[in-house]
């Protein structure tokens, strides 16, 4: 475990109805404690029709 290191969680939906809008996107940013980035990844999520 590394405690000294910080986690950024971004995630985007196509808007706030839960019960029609979903998941786009998933992305991240791994920093130092001074804010230098370590690691980072932006994953698009793909909406299956039906």
């Amino acid at each position: 475990m590394h405690r000294n290191r910080l986690l950024f969680l971004d995630t985007e939906f196509t808007g706030l109805d839960k019960d029609q809008d979903h998941l786009v996107q998933v992305a991240w940013v791994m920093t130092d404690l001074e804010g230098n980035i370590l690691t980072n990844k932006r994953l698009p999520i793909l909406k299956r029709n039906g």
